[in-house]
């Protein structure tokens, strides 16, 4: 899979179709995610948080959108989350977990 969010959201896309063909699903249960520490001037930043912003936001976007497609209706869709998307992190890398986790926490 490639570095780019539409090309591995297409591609999982059309593995899970070619699994599921016209099957519904119970739940889909996306449980990824990650972390990453450091703080917000150290030079690892944009790397650590395009990682957390891979596994939580790329996720949970792809597992809301094979929801639409396969989930039975009532079913249930579970995204994960952090206790970061419920309270503050200032001045460290974990700022952008919160992020990532509100995104998870909010998204859908």
């Amino acid at each position: 899979m490639g570095d780019s969010f539409v090309e591995q959201a297409e591609q999982v896309t059309e593995d899970v179709g070619k699994v599921l063909g016209e099957k519904k699903v119970d739940a889909i249960l996306c449980v990824a995610g990650g972390w990453a520490g450091g703080s917000a001037k150290a030079k690892s930043l944009y790397k650590n948080s395009d990682l957390m912003w891979k596994q939580s936001v790329w996720t949970s976007t792809i597992s809301s959108h094979l929801a639409t497609k396969y989930l039975k209706e009532g079913g249930l869709l579970t995204l994960t989350g952090a206790k970061a998307a419920l309270a503050g992190t200032p001045g460290k890398m974990e700022m952008f977990l919160g992020c990532a986790c509100c995104f998870g926490q909010h998204f859908p």
